[in-house]
């Protein structure tokens, strides 16, 4: 019986020493848990910092931005406000039209415009008359076609002859259109 006993005791140890082993086990891979835990709120904090750093910095940069546009909008308004303002021009009553010079039509007003290579325009308003075409304002935005693709009542409507345009040379062209620009009353 004696040896029954110490078999019961041994069996008890031996069941504690295994509790006692698995409960140290569980405690170490609760404390390395508890480590990486502690890493990575230290990680965390770390970047929440430069977060916190670059914001300040973004907030400082717009104040500054902000500032500068305060200043060239003050600057502007002081320039407009001494900027000599233009005489008007009247327009003279009976313009002779010149040879290259395209004429102007009396209304903005195009209609729809089909481009001799097919492109079509809708709702179109006369914006510009050039020595090399017209820009006009349509349904879907701002175009400049040359006379050559302009259809042949446009071209005539504008005053576009192709003898005269082939024998404009570039300066020519130029000053032309720098002249016609220059004639422009200003606020038109």
């Amino acid at each position: 019986m004696n040896y029954f006993l110490m078999l019961i005791i041994l069996v008890i140890g031996a069941g504690a020493y295994y509790e006692y082993t698995t409960q140290q086990e569980t405690i170490l891979t609760d404390i390395q848990q508890i480590n990486d835990l502690t890493d990575k709120v230290a990680s965390l904090q770390s970047e929440n910092k430069k977060l916190t750093d670059n914001q300040t910095q973004v907030v400082k940069s717009l104040s500054d931005a902000q500032a500068k546009i305060t200043d060239l909008t003050t600057q502007l308004q002081t320039a407009q406000q001494a900027a000599p303002k233009p005489a008007e021009t009247p327009a003279p009553t009976n313009p002779a039209p010149e040879a290259s010079t395209p004429a102007v039509p009396r209304t903005n007003d195009l209609g729809t415009i089909v481009a001799k290579d097919g492109r079509t325009f809708q709702n179109c308003q006369l914006l510009a008359v050039e020595v090399d075409g017209i820009t006009f304002n349509h349904a879907k935005g701002i175009t400049k076609v040359l006379f050559p693709a302009l259809p042949s009542d446009l071209q005539k409507r504008f005053g576009y002859d192709p003898l005269k345009a082939a024998a404009l040379t570039e300066a020519e062209i130029k000053y032309q259109d720098e002249k016609r620009k220059a004639s422009v009353a200003p606020g038109r």
